[in-house]
């Protein structure tokens, strides 16, 4: 079981509600987001994928139209696409690892890995209307660049926290169903008490 999408598709349906039809500009391609963009993909969402390789865009892409009948087959490309669509999608969602502390922690996902990435970010998110969401599987830390970036120019942002409790609570819920049973806790049990650690 991976519960990465069904945990990042939570999270999105409680801050925007219904994803059907809802254009999302995912940044990254890798484990978590192949999950991610699956669950999307099920809930009807448009995709368009961008990726620093352009190969794990292209493969995403394929496999998501592979697995669904699709009104529209999903966008794909590297990262030089992000420009072209995010003025024009509903969610903006970073399933990459830029921004992730001790990783790729001074970079915005908004903008290609190269010297001026941080102002050309910060630039592009003041292209974007307002009532597009910033999204970021990453928690840690609790605001990345691309994060920020959003604040800034008054866009909604919602960090990797939220999926994270999803999906933990998930996860428990699978490995653990028989005792939780016996012991009368539910899956929504263990969301609230995971919930009120994590954000307290």
């Amino acid at each position: 079981y991976n519960t990465d999408g069904l945990g990042e598709v939570s999270a999105l349906k409680e801050v925007v509600g219904n994803l059907k039809e809802k254009k999302i500009l995912q940044i990254g391609a890798g484990g978590a987001g192949n999950a991610i963009a699956y669950e999307l993909a099920k809930e009807g969402a448009h995709l368009i994928i961008a990726n620093r390789t352009i190969e794990k865009a292209y493969n995403l892409a394929k496999l998501i139209q592979n697995s669904f009948d699709l009104p529209k087959e999903p966008i794909w490309g590297n990262e030089s696409i992000i420009p072209q669509f995010a003025p024009f999608v509903d969610i903006i969602l970073n399933t990459s690892l830029k921004g992730q502390k001790g990783r790729d922690e001074n970079f915005s996902a908004l903008a290609e890995t190269d010297g001026s990435n941080l102002e050309e970010s910060l630039e592009l998110a003041y292209k974007i209307p307002k009532n597009v969401l910033f999204a970021d599987i990453i928690f840690n830390p609790e605001e990345t660049y691309f994060l920020r970036h959003g604040k800034e120019t008054g866009h909604r942002t919602l960090n990797g926290k939220l999926m994270l409790v999803y999906q933990g609570a998930m996860a428990c819920e699978i490995l653990y169903h028989e005792e939780l049973k016996k012991l009368g806790i539910t899956q929504k049990d263990i969301f609230e008490i995971m919930k009120k650690e994590v954000f307290s």
